[in-house]
């Protein structure tokens, strides 16, 4: 995963600069199957022992937080560093990130919705 995480863009870009769009997907897919298929042979399967609440709201929080943060940073060239809508995006995405981080550190699930494990 690390070698994929740090070649991943290098190829990537390399075959747009030579070949058209698609050819991302070509080249990826064909290293996407293999790796699967190695996966579901030589990873070995795991149950958890007990069965925990999905944090809903940490969930949220996190995907509403960066969502907002990096909506403000695309849109700060654009609109100005100094632009009410930059300033509010930019904001708000830090205190929503600070709410999350509060939740995560408090260690609490509001919603006690509980999910299964996979099935044999």
């Amino acid at each position: 995963m690390g070698r994929g995480a740090a070649l991943g863009p290098m190829v990537g870009g390399l075959l747009l600069s030579r070949y058209w769009w698609g050819s991302v997907f070509v080249v990826f897919t064909g290293a996407l199957v293999p790796g699967l298929i190695s996966a579901l042979a030589l990873v070995p399967v795991t149950r958890a022992d007990q069965v925990r609440a999905v944090d809903w709201l940490g969930a949220v929080t996190a995907a509403l937080g960066c969502g907002t943060l990096v909506s403000g940073l695309i849109g700060a060239p654009d609109r100005g560093w100094t632009a009410p809508v930059t300033i509010a995006a930019l904001g708000g995405g830090v205190v929503i990130l600070a709410v999350f981080a509060a939740i995560q550190i408090r260690g609490t699930a509001l919603n006690q919705q509980q999910f299964e494990p996979c099935a044999p």
